[in-house]
């Protein structure tokens, strides 16, 4: 298949992408003077600058990971799980510490440590020529991974109950609908300049210490603007002024300090741990074998795939969901059951996302087609992140927040572990792995209808 294909896919869906961006800003300008005026001191983009450069240093390594091990690297395909293997491991063993820790020392300082343990990762990755450097790369990689999706949201959910900004004219579903397309966006961005770096440069490695500039500038940015805010009171590191402000950031509906052991026991808590485990399994399972699957199914397998525009286009697909969720009325306030609404969408996303795996399965030999399914499976994550974590927002209590995301990603991890095993085993296409993550999908589904008895 011509790269005319993808090229033309990806203006098309930018497109897409940019007409729902003027339209989203038309409904705003429209509606600003029924709403509630929003103070000026309430404003959230010192933190949604520094998750754009986060995640953009994330994202900038994505599409080439695979190309460099792969390609760069001569490894072979088990060699290749076993470090993805070494990066889940780390990140399930970091993630029973890092969230308790993030609590009592300080979450700030937790994003500040992911910005230098990720650069560490990202240096050893573009530079390491043994198997040894490579897997030190995956291991801190795995542990700042455990740090990206939980400390900052933790951060940032602290942060705006302690503002009171709803009180101030601003919404939190909002604010992770915004989440969810910042973080569409600069993955687009990411996949076109990552393309352009590794021709620009001829080296597979250039997009990773391209993110270590980002990460710099992050860091930065969170030291000169960002305050701190804490979760478990700790005399020893808290003062008094301190304490009063994380009081204040507790949400008003808990009446005494939620124990994790309570919020953990909670049905709505348990079918978050159990969609968040498969959905997001099943996506880490999608990114180590799309490159693989769409190569496998090439018409010319002897042309190498333009990655970065394949991966800018998947990305331009989560953008346009998420933009779309934005601007409907799903787990908004003026919902009439919001939580419910919420639940009902992420069924709808599991079910979606488990027919769309069942068909990749049924199209290994088809490119194009196999293509357009992972750009509407992109979709269904463009609509999965702003929904679970307005969910997790509602179930977890602020003084326990970054420990309770930590947990809930050692279920991922250890998922991920066990599936890329099983991946390792598999030889040819990948119809077996999509066709395993489609059943667990569907198990989701069960298992948040039962649960939450949406």
């Amino acid at each position: 298949m011509s790269t005319d294909f993808y090229h033309s896919s990806l203006i098309s869906l930018l497109a897409v992408c940019g007409g729902l961006l003027a339209s989203t800003g038309s409904k705003n300008t429209k509606t600003a003077g029924r709403s509630t005026p929003v103070i000026k001191s309430a404003s959230q983009w010192s933190f949604y600058t520094v998750y754009a450069l986060v995640m953009g240093a994330d994202w900038i390594q994505g599409p080439f990971l695979d190309a460099l091990y792969r390609q760069t690297y001569g490894l072979s395909t088990g060699t290749i799980a076993q470090l993805f293997t070494a990066g889940f491991v780390s990140g399930a063993v970091a993630s029973s510490a890092t969230g308790s820790l993030a609590d009592r020392y300080g979450r700030r300082a937790a994003c500040l440590a992911f910005c230098l343990i990720y650069g560490a990762s990202a240096l050893l990755t573009a530079s390491g020529r043994t198997l040894a450097l490579l897997t030190a790369g995956r291991v801190l990689g795995g542990v700042a991974t455990s740090l990206l999706f939980s400390v900052f949201e933790s951060w940032m959910v602290a942060d705006f109950n302690g503002r009171d900004l709803q009180a101030k004219g601003l919404d939190l579903q909002v604010t992770f609908a915004r989440m969810a397309t910042i973080n569409s966006i600069m993955a687009i961005v990411a996949g076109i300049v990552s393309e352009w770096l590794v021709v620009r440069y001829a080296s597979n490695g250039a997009p990773f210490l391209a993110s270590i500039v980002l990460l710099v500038a992050a860091a930065g940015l969170i030291t000169t603007q960002w305050d701190e805010n804490y979760g478990t009171d700790s005399p020893a590191n808290l003062s008094a002024n301190q304490t009063e402000r994380t009081d204040k950031a507790k949400p008003a509906t808990t009446a005494t300090p939620a124990t994790v052991a309570q919020i953990l026991a909670h049905r709505n808590t348990q079918a978050i741990a159990v969609a968040s485990t498969l959905f997001e399994g099943a996506m880490y399972l999608f990114v180590f074998f799309w490159g693989p699957a769409l190569s496998h199914a090439a018409a010319q397998p002897t042309r190498p795939l333009p990655y970065g525009i394949i991966f800018a286009s998947f990305m331009a697909a989560s953008t346009a969901a998420s933009l779309l969720l934005a601007r409907s009325a799903v787990g908004s306030s003026s919902t009439a059951n919001p939580q419910r609404a919420q639940y009902a969408l992420l069924a709808g996303v599991l079910g979606g996302s488990s027919v769309l795996f069942g068909l990749v399965a049924a199209s290994t030999a088809r490119e194009s087609r196999m293509f357009v399914l992972f750009c509407a499976y992109e979709a269904m994550v463009g609509l999965y992140w702003p929904c679970i974590a307005a969910l997790k927002s509602a179930a977890v209590a602020d003084e326990v927040r970054a420990r309770v995301y930590s947990l809930l990603r050692i279920p991922v991890n250890v998922f991920v572990v066990l599936a890329m095993w099983f991946a390792s085993t598999v030889t040819g296409d990948a119809a077996p792995v999509f066709l395993v993550g489609g059943v667990g999908l569907a198990g989701a589904v069960g298992a948040v209808v039962i649960l939450v008895r949406v």
